[in-house]
C-alpha cells in the first residue's frame, strides 16, 4: 500500500518530532530547576 519512500519519510518525521520533544523537555526541565533555586 505504501512505497518505501513514504515509509522512510514517515519514520524520519516521527524521529525528528521525538528528538525535538525530548530536547524541548530537557530545556524546560532546566528552566524549572533554575527557577526553584
Amino acid at each position: 500500500m505504501f512505497s518505501d519512500g513514504v515509509v522512510i519519510a514517515s519514520v524520519v518525521v516521527i524521529g525528528l518530532c521525538a528528538v525535538f520533544m525530548v530536547w524541548f523537555g530537557i530545556i524546560a526541565y532546566r528552566h524549572i530547576m533554575q527557577d526553584k533555586k
